[in-house]
């Protein structure tokens, strides 16, 4: 079902695809179910984030003081506990980047993002690297591109989509979207995105989504487009009732959601994909820059940035039943 609906968008004509909203905010803020977890071991923003299905996991990022790391951490949900991940080799010092699990060689793969000379200067992250789950082994190596910040980086079918992103020190901003099969390590051009810009991503049944983005200045984009893959052609889903970018995504079957964002730190927005319906949350405990995963039966939300000053970010982790938006929760009671 979910696919035929997401087929037929691609046949409307129309803009506002997913347009149907929710009721306007309430004017006070609305908690949502936050349940607090372990905490992190360091406060961090603008990590690479990932699930396997057992754990999460949190790669670089920014500790409060604005220092780049390249720690890498696995959250148990069974035993609520954080570990530091053992590494045979020299990692990347990075924030920015974008986390994937590959479950057909048990890696996690990090690539692009904002990274450090020794001279302290910023630049985009040349290496790519994969950690090996079973041997605790690092590996980099790099391909064609070298994604900067904030790629819409999504995984399908054995392959890695990477579109858009920030040059550094360039400051010009991408519009390719490229395709990565870790297995033989060929690289594929597979188009280009409608924007040149920083943007985050989901795959949902073939269907590459950017969800947002930001291409400098004011030019936060406020639209989410969908590109079948293998195909030519974009279609604009919707447009956003305001711009979107520094913001998470994590997908649970027909909900997407997309939490916070630069203007709005404490928005948290759901899309339902068989209901074309977007519900839109207030909770003053989000944070920008933040990391996201759906893991069992919680949407996992941790780190980030609430105010848009380094010492401002906080380290909770914070866990919402999914029956929560299940239900069809009301942002108004």
């Amino acid at each position: 079902m979910k696919k035929l609906l997401l087929l037929c968008l691609f046949c409307s004509t129309s803009l506002g695809l997913w347009a149907q909203r929710s009721s306007p905010f309430p004017d006070a803020l609305q908690r949502l179910p936050l349940e607090r977890k372990a905490n992190p071991p360091s406060a961090l923003l603008g990590m690479g984030y990932a699930t396997d299905g057992k754990y999460l996991y949190s790669w670089g990022g920014s500790n409060a003081f604005g220092s780049i790391t390249n720690a890498l951490y696995r959250y148990d949900p069974e035993q609520d506990k954080w570990k530091k991940m053992p590494v045979n080799g020299e990692v990347v010092f990075r924030r920015y980047g974008r986390l994937v699990h590959l479950p057909e060689q048990n890696q996690l793969l990090v690539i692009g993002g904002e990274c450090l000379t020794t001279a302290r200067r910023s630049i985009s992250c040349y290496d790519q690297e994969l950690y090996d789950l079973e041997t605790n082994t690092i590996q980099r190596f790099r391909g064609p591109i070298n994604p900067g910040p904030n790629p819409g980086v999504a995984y399908w079918d054995g392959s890695v989509y990477i579109g858009g992103s920030k040059g550094i020190p360039s400051g010009f901003y991408s519009d390719s979207l490229y395709r990565f099969e870790p297995a033989t390590g060929h690289w594929y051009v597979e188009g280009s995105l409608p924007l040149a810009m920083e943007t985050a991503a989901t795959i949902i049944d073939g269907v590459y989504i950017t969800l947002g983005g930001y291409a400098g200045g004011r030019r936060g984009t406020q639209g989410i487009y969908g590109h079948v893959l293998g195909s030519n052609s974009w279609k604009l889903f919707q447009s956003l009732s305001e711009p979107l970018s520094a913001h998470a995504v994590a997908v649970h079957e027909n909900l997407v959601f997309l939490v916070s964002d630069f203007q709005h730190g404490n928005y948290l927005r759901v899309l339902d994909v068989d209901s074309n319906r977007i519900i839109e949350y207030f909770d003053g405990r989000l944070a920008r820059h933040c990391a996201a995963a759906v893991l069992g039966d919680y949407l996992y939300i941790w780190g980030g940035n609430r105010t848009g000053m380094f010492p401002h970010v906080q380290e909770r982790l914070y866990a919402i039943p999914l029956s929560y938006f299940e239900q069809g929760q009301n942002p108004e009671g």
